[in-house]
């Protein structure tokens, strides 16, 4: 069953996602590897760190997400990314570096398969 959650910095954190090399990390690890990744010069990497700044952006002029991220469960992590990686990365970076203890909308189902 689906949800509506708050998270804050320490929840989005532990939040499992996918490497562009295909290993799943928590966005915590992810963020520094993914951010490396987007200055490569490709287009995947370009449209990616386009949309990053803008939901850095959003975020500063402390306006919401249009869609909020969601979660679903895995075995390996209950937390998982369906869809919002993005999202969740910029986040978690303002967040992190605003020291802020807003939280973010997610929809999480919880329910174990």
């Amino acid at each position: 069953m689906w949800g509506r959650w708050a998270f804050d910095r320490a929840d989005i954190a532990n939040v499992g996602s996918q490497a562009q090399t295909g290993e799943m990390m928590p966005i915590c690890k992810l963020l520094p590897v993914w951010k490396d990744w987007t200055t490569q010069a490709n287009e995947t990497a370009i449209r990616d760190a386009e949309s990053h700044a803008y939901f850095l952006a959003l975020l500063e002029r402390q306006e919401d997400f249009d869609s909020a991220p969601s979660l679903y469960y895995h075995r390996e992590n209950p937390m998982q990314v369906a869809d919002g990686r993005r999202r969740l990365l910029a986040a978690y970076e303002f967040l992190s570096n605003n020291q802020s203890s807003r939280t973010i909308e997610v929809f999480w189902e919880r329910t174990q398969p």
